[in-house]
C-alpha cells in the first residue's frame, strides 16, 4: 500500500516540476486572492511581471541564447529539459523515494539551462577579443585611406562573427539602404552594447566632419586594448568557484559508494528506510544548490561594472 502512494506523490510532484506550477501558490489562487501590493503595481508599470525561480533561468537562457545567435535552439533545449527532468523524476521512481524524485527532476529541468548559462562567459571573451581586431584593423585603415566605407570593405573577410555581422550591416546601409556614411554610424552603433563601441562610432562621426581627429581613433583602440587586458585577468579568476565546487562535490559523493561497498548496513539504510531516503534527498538538493550558486558566481562580469 505504501509503495503506491509513493509512486502517486512521485508522480504528482514530478508533473508539478514539469509544468513549472508551483502547488503551494496554486492553492493560495484557489483559496485566497492576495491583494497586490505596491511592487505588483510598480512591476505592472513597468511592464514586467512577477516572476518565480524557474521562469527566471527559462527567461534567462533564452535571452542568451538569442544574443548569442542561437535563437533557434530555444526548442531544442526546452525538449532537454524536459527529457533530462522525466529522466531524473524516473531514477526517484526507481528507487521509491518521493523527496528524490522531485529533487531529480529539478535538477534534471535546470541542467541545460545552467549549461547555457556557462556558455555566455566564452562567448563574451572571443565577442571583445574580435570586437578590438576589428577596430585595430578598420582604424588603421581608415587612417591610410581616410574613407571608412573602403576600410572596412578591405577588412571585412578577416573579422569574424559576431563583429561581423555589425561591419557586415554597416555596408549593407552604405550600399542599398541610404548612401550615407554617418547614417550607417549611427545604424550599427546600438547593435553592440559596449561602451567602447559607442566611443568609438561618436569619434568615428568626428573625423568623418574633420579629419583632423583621427588621434581620437587610436586613443580608443589603445583603450579598448588595456580594457581588454584587465578583462581577461579577470575573467581568469571566475571559473574557480565552479572548479572548486565539482571538487568538493565528487570528493563528498564518492563516499557513498564506498560506505555502500565496506558496509551492507548502510546500503540498506540509504535507500530503504525513511530516514536514508530523506538523507539521499537532501544531499541532491545540497548538490543542485552548489551548482546553482557556482553558475551565479561564475557569470560573466564586465570590468568597470557591478555584477548584475
Amino acid at each position: 500500500m505504501i509503495v503506491p502512494v509513493f509512486m502517486a506523490v512521485a508522480f504528482c510532484a514530478g508533473l508539478f516540476l514539469l509544468l513549472g506550477v508551483n502547488p503551494v501558490n496554486l492553492a493560495k489562487h484557489l483559496f485566497h486572492r492576495r491583494a497586490p501590493t505596491f511592487e505588483d503595481h510598480l512591476l505592472a508599470v513597468r511592464g514586467t511581471p512577477r516572476t518565480n525561480f524557474l521562469q527566471a533561468q527559462f527567461a534567462r537562457t533564452d535571452e542568451i541564447l538569442r544574443i548569442t545567435g542561437r535563437g533557434k535552439k530555444i526548442g531544442r533545449y526546452k525538449r532537454l529539459s524536459v527529457l533530462f527532468a522525466v529522466i531524473g523524476a524516473g531514477i526517484g521512481v526507481a528507487l521509491l523515494n518521493p523527496l528524490l524524485t522531485a529533487v531529480l527532476a529539478l535538477f534534471g529541468l535546470l541542467v541545460p539551462h545552467f549549461t547555457v548559462q556557462m556558455s555566455l562567459f566564452r562567448f563574451q571573451k572571443e565577442s571583445r577579443d574580435e570586437l578590438f581586431t576589428a577596430l585595430s584593423l578598420v582604424t588603421s585603415s581608415y587612417a591610410r585611406t581616410g574613407n571608412l566605407e573602403w576600410a572596412v570593405e578591405e577588412n571585412i573577410a578577416h573579422i569574424h562573427p559576431p563583429v561581423e555581422a555589425v561591419f557586415a550591416e554597416f555596408l549593407r546601409q552604405c550600399r542599398v539602404v541610404n548612401p550615407s556614411v554617418s547614417r550607417a554610424l549611427t545604424k550599427v552603433r546600438g547593435m553592440i552594447d559596449q561602451a567602447i563601441w559607442r566611443e568609438w562610432c561618436d569619434a568615428m562621426q568626428l573625423c568623418i566632419v574633420n579629419p583632423a581627429q583621427q588621434k581620437m581613433l587610436y586613443g580608443i583602440v589603445e583603450k579598448c586594448g588595456r580594457q581588454n587586458r584587465a578583462q581577461n585577468e579577470l575573467d581568469s579568476l571566475l571559473p574557480r568557484p565552479l572548479q572548486q565546487m565539482f571538487i568538493v562535490m565528487a570528493m563528498a559523493l564518492s563516499n557513498i559508494p564506498v560506505l555502500c561497498f565496506l558496509f551492507g548496513d548502510f546500503k540498506t539504510i540509504l535507500f530503504q528506510t525513511i530516514q536514508g531516503k530523506c538523507a539521499l534527498a537532501v544531499m541532491a538538493g545540497a548538490v543542485l544548490f552548489s551548482v546553482y550558486k557556482a553558475v551565479h558566481a561564475a557569470r560573466p562580469v564586465t570590468y568597470g561594472k557591478a555584477a548584475a
